[in-house]
């Protein structure tokens, strides 16, 4: 009995009377091909029970069709909020790339990183670095070396970066803040910590905290209000004299950098026979919100657009990888304010 022969590329253009380079083309997503004949090609594949060899493909064209997303194991430094991941995930769903984890030890970072070796092993063309925080000069070095095509999150590079815009993002806030509440307000950041080589010895935590101070710090001035900032470490003295002096003649709004700050400040006011929502606000931001709905309630989030991050990060780097050309660093302003009624006590 005769051996049935697989179906494949070429069969199927012959079958449907169309040449096997625009077959090849529907299947990889690419060329100019109007989106009926795609579907005919690929409702046809289907119909006979055709899968393409992506392996095969990715051999003939020296690509792998793999993106990876390289960060490291400490979550200060290489935060991946589920709805940025998410982004990520529609992104390369929707240009039919896979997306690979690659991860690193952050101490080897600093040392003996193969990078070589590592984009050999993940097999990937391009990378997003998810880094936000104390990525070094020899890893950014060698990824010039390898010429691998980047798209780096949360940093604010003049080329090839993408982040929030944190500057605008605090300024709405901040004008929201001051219209529906008429409150002081208190920002507590990390401050600066320690860096031996700049002037002053001192820098900030984050770029986006000194956006997100001059953000707020313009919509008090535009607006008229009153707003104070206060690094957390010293929250437990001068922050809490502050509300405590402050409550007496309204509710006062605590913005806090993120949600690990907000908890300090919540706990400590707590701690100081203070309530959330009775004797003074706290908004924060936020690239998730909590899995308990009442501390989400208490602690009210500023949603920062994570998951528009991770979906422009993995466009960008494939619009990056196929120009061969930097791009352009973008900032995304997109932001979901709580709302919030005026809280200042009538009279």
């Amino acid at each position: 009995m005769k051996k049935k022969q697989p179906m494949t590329q070429t069969e199927i253009a012959r079958q449907l009377g169309l040449s096997q380079r625009t077959v090849s083309q529907a299947f990889c997503g690419t060329g100019r091909l109007s989106q009926q004949t795609r579907d005919k090609i690929l409702s046809y594949a289907r119909k006979v029970g055709y899968r393409p060899n992506f392996s095969a493909q990715s051999i003939r064209n020296g690509k792998q069709n793999r993106i990876g997303l390289f960060m490291g194991l400490e979550a200060h430094r290489s935060p991946l909020p589920v709805k940025r991941l998410q982004g990520m995930q529609v992104a390369a769903h929707e240009e039919r790339v896979s997306l690979v984890i690659c991860t690193n030890p952050d101490r080897d970072i600093d040392r003996d990183l193969d990078l070589g070796r590592l984009l050999g092993g993940f097999g990937v063309d391009a990378m997003l670095v998810n880094y936000a925080l104390d990525i070094s000069e020899e890893m950014n070095n060698m990824l010039k070396h390898f010429h691998v095509p980047t798209i780096t999150i949360n940093s604010k590079l003049p080329f090839d970066c993408i982040h929030p815009d944190d500057r605008a993002i605090a300024f709405l806030v901040g004008e929201s803040l001051v219209r529906s509440t008429k409150a002081p307000i208190l920002y507590v950041g990390y401050g600066t910590r320690p860096a031996s080589r700049l002037p002053g010895g001192r820098m900030p935590v984050h770029y986006s905290e000194i956006d997100r101070i001059d953000g707020l710090k313009q919509a008090a001035y535009k607006h008229g209000g009153e707003i104070c900032f206060q690094p957390v470490t010293t929250f437990a003295d001068t922050g809490m004299e502050w509300l405590n002096c402050k409550r007496s003649g309204s509710r006062p709004v605590i913005v806090c950098y993120n949600e690990t700050i907000a908890m300090r400040v919540y706990i400590e006011a707590c701690r100081g026979g203070l309530f959330a929502e009775e004797d003074f606000t706290i908004v924060h931001f936020a690239s998730q919100r909590f899995s308990d709905q009442s501390l989400d309630d208490a602690l009210k989030p500023i949603m920062l657009p994570e998951f528009e991050i991770g979906y422009r990060a993995v466009k960008m780097l494939l619009e990056r990888q196929r120009s061969g050309n930097s791009l352009a660093t973008e900032a995304i302003t997109l932001v979901e304010i709580p709302v919030l009624p005026n809280m200042t006590p009538s009279r």
